[in-house]
Parts: C-alpha cells; structure tokens; sequence
C-alpha cells in the first residue's frame, strides 16, 4: 500500500520525478566515491600481500648464520636490496637455491640460474628501452617476466637475479628461506593514523553530500504529506510512504553508483598511492562488500527519512508551509574547542615530556571533532553574523536575505556547508604537505656533496688495481677513497688529491688546507654540508670502513653508466652506488611523499564535492522558496533583486566562518605534524597553488551559484506561482 502511494504522488508530478531523479544521482555519486575509497583502501592491502615475499621475513626465513647454514633439504639463500636508475627504486632480490629445492616464489614455478633474471614488466619496458650498460648489465641474461601475483603495482619495478649459493653465501644480510611468504609491512602509527584521518576527512564531505541531496525538495513533500494528513492518512502510513519513496530512490541510486564505480576503476586505478599505481582488480569491491555499502547506503536514508516524518508532525496544509527552527545557542562550539583542544594537547605534551596514552586515538577523536564540530558551530556563527548584519541591512534583497538567516540559520549554512569543509580540510591538508617539503628537501650547491657523484661502501678495503680499474669505467670521472679512523671512528678522511678531484676541495680552500687528508663532515652523504676541515697527522693504515666517491660526467646517462660499471666491477659492497638524492629516499620521506599523495587526491575530491554540494543545495533552497519568491515576483519585485537575495545568502554564512576555517586549518595541520613526529618536524605557509586551489572554489562556487540564478527566475514567474 506504502509503495502504490508513493507511485501516485509522484507518478504524473514532473518536479517529483526530477527530485527523485536528483536525488538518486546525488546517492550515485556517493556511493561511487565509497566504493571507490574503499577499493583503494582494499586495494592497498592487496599490493602489501603481493609483495610481502620480498620482504623475506617471517617465520619462514631466518638469517644466515654458520648455524643455519642451507642443507641438502632444499631450502633457498636469498637477500633483498635495493637499486636505482634515475631516481627510480628498483628492488633487487638475488636467490640461490640449492638442488631439489620446492620453494617458490609465488606465481612462479622455477628460479632464475646463476647470471640469469626475473624483471617486472615494468622493469623489462625500462630495461629495453635503455642501452644495456645502464642498467640491464647489472643484472646479467633476461629469463623471463615476474608474474602479477607477485608485484604490487603495475608501476613495480622488481628483479629477481639469480647466483651461486657460495657466491651468495660470501655477502651480507642472507636469509635462508623456507617459503617466499615474507612479513606484510605494517608501517608505523604515525602514518596509520595519517591514512585514518585522510579517510574521515573524505568521507565526511561524501555523506553531507548525500544528506543535502536527499533533502532536495523538501518542502514540496512536506506540502504533499500534509495533504495526505489532511484527507485522513495516519502519522505513522506518511512516514512509511516517506520511508519507501526514500528507499526506491536510494537503491536505483546505489546501483547506479556500483555501475558507475565499475566504470571509473580503470581510470582510478591510475591513480597513484605510495608511488604505485593500481591492477583494475585492486579497486574492484567485491560483491559482499558493494552489496553491503549499498545496504547501508539504503538502510540510512531510509531511515533517517522516516525519522524526519515521524517528528515533523505533519498536520493540515497551511501549518506546514513555514518551517521553523530553534534558536543555535552557545553550547554548539563546544565540540569545536574540545576538538582543538585535543589536537594542540596532543602537539603540546612532546615538548613538556609528557606522555599522552594511546594518542594517536586522541589525534583521530580530536580531528573528528574539529572537522565536525565546524559544521555544528556553523549555525550558531551563522545566526550572530546574521543579527549583526540585519540590523545594518539597508537594501530590500539585504532585510530579506539576512533576516530569513536570522530565523533559519542550519538551513542557510547547511547550503554551504559542503564549501566550508572544503576551504577547512584543503588548508588542513596543504598546509600539512610544507612538512613533507621540508622532510625531503635537498640542497644541491657547492657547500654539499655534487648530486651525480656516488656512494658506495665496500666490503674490504678496495685494491688500487680495483680502484684503477673502475675509474677508466665509462662515465666515471674519479674514484676517491674516503675512511674513517680505526680507533675513534672519526673522519671521513680522504687525500687532499681526491677531494680536489672531487669538488670537496674549493681551489680558494686548497690554498688554506695543505695536508695531505682533509676531513669531511660525518652526515655528508645525507644533507650535512661538506665542512672540510684539515686532517690531523694520520697514517693511511691508521684508516678503516672504506667509502668510495665516484664522480660521474654529470649526465643522467653517465651516472647510470658509472653506477653498472661499479655494480659490475670486483669491489663488492653492502649497497648499490647511490647519490645523495636516492640515499634520501628513506623510510621518512616515503612516508612523507605517500602523505603528500594522499592530501592532493583529498584536495581534489573534497573541492569538487563541495561545489556539488552547494550547487544543490542552493536549488533546494530555492525550490523550497518557490512560493514566497513567487509572490515577491507577482508584487512587483525585479529579478535582479532575487538574484541579491539568493548570492547574499549565500555570502554571508561562508564569509562569517572563511576566515576561521583556513586558521583552524592551519593550527590542526600544525597539531597533526607535530603531535605525529612527535615535535620533530613544524609547517610552513602554503605555496602559491593553495591559494590557487582556494580561489579556483571559491570561482566555482560563485558559478554555481550564477547557474541556479536560471532555476530561481524559471520557478518563480507569474507563470509558475501557484498557491491553494
């Protein structure tokens, strides 16, 4: 019965159905950006299972000690490192396994001999695509390719090079492996709790975009329920029409945003997190998960519909065409400043040793309570701006605008609620991303080491034959030997000769420093500047743990050409040569460029949800108008002043909280930054394409407002104006 009246009421009603139609596109688009979301979050614990056995941890392998030396039994040496060509990681795993060995890597039914390798298809493309002595050298004859199920990414650039299980045995860091079932890589609280935030700060924006959608048209249904209790429908049958006709809208809505998030997975899957991008099969929820996500979807608005009309309470016609709220009062910033107060506690307590338990929970609640708080104390600010700006309103569409403001303010800020999350979390995130700046911000002068010579530490102290030997190695201009002293482990030392050849030396320091070594500051090969300093009176056997310094020609090809010839060469080492740049891609500046990835994909969802959000809700707040707006029209008022109207407000309730909202940004991304490292790292102001992206919402926001203009004057003529 419930269904055959929702069919009638909307069934010959053409702005019904184009407010069902609205709304079902509204729940689309959310459900879409969900599954999406959640296929990205799913999708990123798959590529960590993929590629877990590289990891080579686990119960499964243990290191290689004389005790656990590889047996007849089948087991497999293995060791995991790293390599670069152009600033590219590429990750090396070099296997050897003995006779009769059952161990496989997944997806794979053999290894590679000795001199032969496994390259990721990616790695293969890039292999193929440069001469050979930049970098498929290194790696010895091509096997065959690595299959998906073990990479993460299509993006991956791995190898698996087979050797000797003596030769393997000689070098560092060996594991004897049982099964490739490697150790998931869990990373670290700070960075959970990063990911967390960031997908609060999304979904957030993603359910007021479905609330204000499913609102649209409010009035229009309140106006139709209170008809149907005025012909003697009960309270509780409007509620369940209200019910239904949420319901069936809500579900072809979802379903249409399963189709839709099924189209739009190739192109999300090129999207990348953590550097890699996504197989389509990664974004792609599962049929429990879609079928769950759109249960909820369904269930919640549902539910909430009928909520609403059970407590509107529905009575004759003319008592429901002015709808009423209570008064915002003060209590409403309370969320707010708790919020705050957590997140600045959280930041604060480092600095003073004092340790807050389980704070990344309390830096999760206070960012929830700081993002949603805003939205609560909102209406309050509203309604303050709003007397204010009342009693100096001197224009008809200002005494009009700022008045219904006064009386309404949830429903007028509700209108632009969407932005006003938007200029809050873009500030949040841009803000935060100045750290990321700062963690992996190289400085490349004369005063630190040249960006294209390598480093490389070897094993044993190298021969000068070897040295020799490599310095005549294409794209290799010098080879200097650095080393510490053996009994304090001070230095680096190198000869005056080779830190000359090098550019350690400047010829205006070569005329102040006339020992035969000159000493170099420890963390050189970080970001510490040089400090070349004179050497004490030393003796060359004095010097131990070696580093070599080969500076390359300076091209891009050179250095991969120097690096093979070192990588190839009779000097073995505990690291692929690598320059201070790729020594800097650490753990921390990992987490730091994932997070920045993270934020600029956050930046673009939440800009482009909040300019819907308002587009929307600005037409339903005219559509719920259209009566008074009509009769203003039918006195005489000109369509110019509507126009002020609406633009005021809109105007006013954002410019009330926009200053707000880019400070409490700015102090939530300097909590979060600082209560995460904890207080190692602070923030900067935002570079230029912040404010770029703050005034490219602002213009959309005023166009969306500029479009609904057409919709105000269309359902507001004479024509249109109907009234019982």
């Amino acid at each position: 019965m419930s269904f055959q009246l929702t069919r009638l009421l909307t069934v010959n009603n053409g702005d019904a159905k184009k407010r069902l139609l609205g709304i079902s596109a509204g729940v689309a688009v959310g459900v879409t950006l969900l599954l999406l979301i959640w296929g990205a979050y799913n999708g990123i614990h798959q590529r960590e299972l993929r590629s877990a056995w590289t990891q080579l941890g686990g119960p499964s392998a243990v290191q290689l000690t004389d005790q656990t030396s590889p047996s007849a039994s089948g087991q497999v040496l293995a060791t995991m490192s790293g390599d670069y060509y152009q600033g590219q990681s590429i990750t090396l795993v070099t296997v050897a396994a003995e006779p009769g060995s059952t161990v496989r890597i997944p997806g794979m039914d053999h290894f590679p001999e000795p001199g032969q390798y496994f390259a990721s298809p990616a790695l293969i493309d890039l292999i193929t695509a440069v001469p050979s002595n930049e970098l498929g050298d290194r790696y010895g004859t091509p096997e065959g390719e690595i299959p998906e199920t073990a990479l993460a990414s299509p993006d991956s650039l791995v190898v698996i090079v087979g050797q000797t299980p003596e030769r393997l045995a000689t070098e560092t860091n060996v594991t004897v492996v049982t099964a490739f079932t490697g150790a998931l890589f869990g990373g670290n609280w700070a960075y959970l709790t990063l990911a967390i935030i960031g997908a609060i700060a999304i979904l957030i924006p993603v359910l007021l975009l479905v609330s204000i959608v499913t609102a649209l048209g409010a009035t229009q249904r309140r106006e139709r329920f209170a008809t149907l209790r005025l012909i003697g429908a009960a309270p509780a049958a409007v509620a369940r029409i209200a019910a239904t006709e949420t319901a069936v809208t809500s579900l072809f809505g979802a379903i249409a945003g399963v189709i839709l998030a099924i189209l739009l997975a190739p192109l999300a899957a090129l999207v990348p997190i953590d550097g890699l991008t996504f197989f389509v099969t990664d974004i792609l929820v599962d049929p429990i998960s879609a079928t769950v996500i759109i249960a909820i979807t369904i269930a919640g608005s549902t539910l909430v519909a009928w909520h609403r009309a059970r407590r509107a309470g529905f009575g004759p016609l003319g008592a429901s065409r002015q709808e009423h709220e209570r008064t915002p009062r003060l209590v409403s910033v309370l969320p707010l400043i708790v919020g705050l107060s957590a997140l600045i506690a959280s930041a604060l307590a480092p600095r003073v040793a004092f340790i807050i338990p389980n704070s990344q929970l309390v830096i999760i609640a206070g960012f929830v309570l700081t993002t949603i708080g805003l939205l609560i104390a909102g209406p309050y600010l509203t309604f303050l701006t709003s007397r204010i700006a009342t009693r100096h309103a001197r224009t008809a569409a200002g005494v009009i605008a700022f008045n219904r403001i006064r009386l309404l303010p949830r429903t007028t800020f509700r209108s632009v609620s969407g932005l006003v999350l938007a200029l809050f979390l873009v500030s949040v995130f841009a803000t935060a991303v100045t750290a990321v700046e700062e963690a992996t911000a190289l400085a490349d002068d004369d005063a630190h080491l040249s960006m294209s010579t390598l480093i490389n530490r070897p094993l044993t102290d190298p021969t000068d034959k070897q040295i020799s030997a490599l310095a005549a190695a294409p794209g290799v201009e010098h080879v200097g030997l650095a080393s510490f002293t053996l009994q304090q482990y001070d230095g680096p030392y190198l000869s005056r000769s080779d830190a000359l050849h090098l550019g350690i030396l400047t010829a205006a320091e070569a005329a102040t420093i006339t020992t035969d070594y000159v000493g170099i500051t420890p963390g050189f090969e970080n970001n510490e500047p040089l400090n070349v300093t004179a050497a004490p009176d030393i003796l060359q056997s004095e010097l131990a743990n070696p580093i070599l310094l080969i500076a390359t020609d300076g091209t891009a090809a050179g250095l991969e050409r120097a690096r093979t010839a070192a990588v190839n060469s009779e000097i073995a080492s505990y690291n692929v040569p690598s320059t201070r740049a790729e020594l800097q891609t650490n753990y921390t500046a990992t987490l730091a460029n994932s997070f920045a990835g993270l934020a600029n994909i956050g930046i673009v969802i939440i800009t482009l949800i909040s300019v819907i959000s308002l587009a929307v809700a600005t037409i339903a707040g005219i559509l719920a108008r259209r009566r008074v707006f009509g009769l203003l029209r039918l006195m005489g008022m000109p369509s110019r002043t509507l126009r002020r109207v609406i633009a005021s407000e809109t105007a006013l309730p954002l410019a009330t909280v926009f200053a707000a909202c880019i400070g409490f940004g700015v102090v939530v991304a300097w909590a979060l930054v600082t209560g995460l490292s904890p207080g190692v790292r602070t923030i900067d102001w935002p570079g230029p394409s912040y404010y770029i992206v703050i005034a490219f919402s602002l213009i959309l926001a005023t166009l969306s407002v500029l479009t609904t203009f057409a919709s105000a004057t269309k359902n507001t003529d004479i024509t249109s104006t109907r009234y019982e």
